[in-house]
């Protein structure tokens, strides 16, 4: 007879559970995509006020590599001594640059976003992966916590603070590598702890 009324208890309390976990998680989602919406929102200023434009030394020089990477292919790109770069002196550039933004703004020009121009994925890279590198950085908050609180507020703090938002304005500037590599430093953490929590 006890053993009944404990499961009848264990069973109401795990209704109650599902019939509250639905709003909560309903409210969480609106709100993770609210943060995110915003920290997109915010780094494309520059490009809605003055459109995609390149600008300043470092965007353009990393733009340029992009552009010849595109054209000639990785080989070349690393043997690739530019006589216009470091004038008069000429630097070898597949050899003397981290070269994943380039590589990355190729790839996702030759596969994801075909009907794109290179210059326009150039511009949009900080931008996109800005906002990736918010969502894992909140992700891991929440796998060290466990509570949602610490994401969101993970998540205010990284999708307006200044320091951050300025690497990822939308240009392809050498500061703007830190959103693609703390997006690609970032991502085997949670993946790791999701495939264990299956395990």
């Amino acid at each position: 007879n006890s053993n009944n009324n404990s499961n009848k208890k264990s069973s109401e309390v795990a209704v109650e559970y599902k019939s509250w976990s639905i709003p909560f998680y309903t409210l969480a989602s609106m709100t993770l995509l609210y943060f995110l919406s915003s920290a997109y929102n915010i780094r494309m200023t520059a490009i809605r006020s003055v459109g995609t434009v390149i600008h300043e030394f470092d965007p353009y020089f990393n733009y340029r590599a992009t552009e010849y990477l595109y054209y000639n292919g990785i080989s070349k790109f690393f043997t690739w001594f530019d006589h216009q770069s470091w004038y008069p002196l000429g630097r070898p550039v597949g050899t003397t640059i981290y070269p994943g933004m380039q590589v990355t703004a190729v790839f996702i020009k030759n596969h994801i976003m075909k009907s794109m121009s290179l210059n326009d994925v150039c511009v949009y890279i900080p931008v996109w992966f800005g906002v990736i590198a918010s969502l894992l950085v909140g992700l891991i908050a929440y796998e060290c916590t466990l509570e949602c609180n610490s994401d969101s507020q993970i998540l205010i703090v990284l999708w307006n603070i200044v320091a951050d938002e300025k690497n990822q304005i939308g240009s392809l500037s050498s500061s703007s590598s830190s959103s693609l590599s703390s997006s690609s430093f970032i991502v085997p953490f949670p993946c790791t702890a999701f495939l264990n929590s299956f395990a």
